[in-house]
């Protein structure tokens, strides 16, 4: 098996079709040093089977359910996930998104470039008026490391770095407040050209003696779609 650089955490719940698309999105990318971890939330003898089947055919694939439901917008199987992750860089994913095939490749590229670490790009997303954008479902998503700007789905982070953050929320927007807490207790260096939010970032980060190192940049790319 290759060198393993990246953990990918999906979580699932009896979304049986959809499955067979997002594992195929990671099967299909040109950059091949990852294993993924598919979790579903409860015990299910359907997912259990259909992702067995891809994991015989590709050990970078493995599956696991819990004894209970949690409900919980797939959060408490993130923080499983994110405990067991043992490559340098973890992400996190749905069971219904799609990725674009040079997804892992060009994600990696800048952060082998430009030593980074947290990378994001951007996406299509599904909501109506999602985030801070008031524009109508399946739209450009410009996204940045900051809430409602950002998805569970479209970043890709050092795997100590998100275990030292870990998902104390379990909401709807537990996304936001795990990346409002990592950029609030590392000292930041960011790459993103353009970003508004640059100015707040100078202006209010000051310092932190001791904090790690968080650095930024983005991929300017649409290369996820959020459903």
């Amino acid at each position: 098996m290759l060198n393993t650089e990246l953990t990918i955490v999906c979580v699932t719940y009896q979304r049986y079709r959809h499955i067979h698309v997002l594992l195929n999105s990671f099967l299909c990318q040109t950059f091949e040093k990852w294993k993924l971890i598919v979790i579903h939330d409860g015990p299910d003898e359907t997912m259990e089977r259909i992702v067995g089947d891809y994991q015989h055919r590709d050990a970078r694939i493995s599956y696991q359910q819990t004894d209970r439901r949690y409900n919980d917008y797939g959060y408490s199987l993130r923080e499983i996930g994110l405990n067991q992750a043992d490559a340098e860089f973890i992400m996190f994913t749905n069971d219904d998104n799609y990725y674009a095939p040079k997804f892992l490749q060009y994600m990696f590229e800048a952060i082998h470039r430009d030593d980074l670490d947290l990378v994001l790009c951007n996406m299509i997303h599904s909501h109506k008026r999602p985030g801070k954008y008031k524009q109508d479902d399946y739209h450009l998503f410009e996204s940045f490391p900051k809430r409602k700007y950002i998805d569970i789905g479209n970043f890709i982070l050092r795997t100590r770095l998100a275990q030292s953050v870990g998902f104390k929320k379990k909401g709807y927007t537990a996304d936001g407040d795990f990346i409002d807490r990592l950029v609030a207790g590392c000292n930041v260096e960011n790459l993103i050209r353009y970003w508004k939010w640059q100015l707040y970032l100078w202006l209010t980060q000051k310092h932190k003696p001791g904090a790690p190192r968080l650095r930024i940049g983005k991929v300017d790319r649409i290369l996820f779609i959020h459903n």
